[in-house]
Order: C-alpha cells, then sequence, then structure tokens
C-alpha cells in the first residue's frame, strides 16, 4: 500500500506509524525534485491488514492523505 502525505504532514505520519510498533514497516519513495508530497510505502503483513485499513481511515480525519 502506498500513501500519499503531504509534505508538512510527513513527519506526524512517520511519528505515529512508528509509534504502533510491529503494525507495519514502512519507506519513503523517491519523488520528484520540490514535490509537496511524500509517497510512504506500506509493508502490511496480510492477518494485520485490516489494523492498517483502521488507523489509515482515521489518519484521514487528521490529514491529508490518500491511498495511490
Amino acid at each position: 500500500m502506498v500513501l500519499r502525505v503531504r509534505k508538512e504532514d510527513s513527519a506526524y505520519l512517520y511519528r505515529i506509524l512508528e509509534s504502533y510498533e510491529g503494525l507495519t514497516n514502512f519507506s519513503t519513495l523517491e519523488r520528484p525534485e520540490n514535490a509537496a508530497f511524500r509517497d510512504v510505502e506500506l509493508h502490511i503483513a496480510p492477518d494485520l491488514l485490516p489494523e492498517v485499513l483502521r488507523l489509515v481511515e482515521h489518519l484521514k480525519t487528521e490529514i491529508y492523505l490518500e491511498t495511490v
């Protein structure tokens, strides 16, 4: 799963994902220079997918977050 987040919200997203230790691993994908967004790839175990989807839906109420 790849999430697109505004550059200014990326640190918040990283902190939230890190706080749910063991739920998902993530990495930031390469982006065009001066892009106003970050694409973050989530690596999710199949049995944890429902929990990750719930977290993503909740985060969408707090920050701009798009599934790419």
